[in-house]
């Protein structure tokens, strides 16, 4: 009898923490939307080409989500390792919006707000983001974003958050006891490694 009694309490305080977590990660999230209102109307006034809404409307209406499994997990990790080969090949950002290092990987919050509500659901393939520019992404980013891509979509979200924790630019961003909008990761962090990403692939490719 004890033994269930003390199973119970020790179940009822596994709930009582899994609540003050979701408790937290809601309240983030509704300062974050807040938030992500006044950014979005910035991103629309500003005089970029592509913003990351961009980007995402791009890859929900060229790719299956429910065939590659794009939930709002997924995407953000997808957009990771398109802005990290974009920055290690060309230079400079394809977007502006940063890039957090996240519990469970990296994270755009403004993305991860934008379909929040879908929770692990696939995203709906005629999904269209109201943050967008309206410019369309040119050919040859296109061609970019779908080679790089190759490498990361039949991938699931959990075996694409497991990989990014593997991987120095979250794994140097990620600090536990700062909050997650101070968890920046660094545009040089990205091209760093990257660079050396894309040099290994390189040379397989030549043998």
């Amino acid at each position: 009898m004890t033994n269930k009694f003390n199973q119970i309490i020790k179940n009822i305080k596994k709930i009582e923490k899994q609540l003050k977590i979701l408790k937290k990660h809601v309240k983030i999230y509704n300062i974050r939307n807040r938030e992500g209102i006044k950014m979005n109307q910035n991103i629309k006034n500003n005089n970029e080409k592509v913003n990351v809404f961009d980007v995402v409307n791009y890859l929900l209406k060229h790719f299956d989500t429910d065939k590659y499994k794009i939930t709002n997990m997924k995407i953000n990790k997808l957009l990771y390792y398109i802005q990290g080969h974009y920055i290690a090949k060309c230079n400079k950002p394809l977007f502006l919006e940063p890039i957090e290092a996240w519990m469970f990987g990296p994270v755009i919050s403004h993305i991860y707000g934008e379909f929040f509500n879908f929770v692990n659901n696939p995203i709906p393939n005629n999904y269209i983001c109201e943050g967008k520019t309206g410019n369309e992404i040119n050919q040859e980013t296109q061609e970019f974003i779908k080679k790089t891509l190759n490498n990361y979509i039949n991938l699931s979200s959990y075996d694409l958050s497991v990989k990014t924790h593997n991987e120095k630019p979250w794994k140097n961003a990620y600090n536990p006891r700062k909050k997650w909008k101070n968890n920046i990761i660094t545009h040089h962090s990205l091209k760093e490694f990257f660079a050396k990403e894309q040099k290994e692939e390189n040379k397989h490719e030549s043998k």
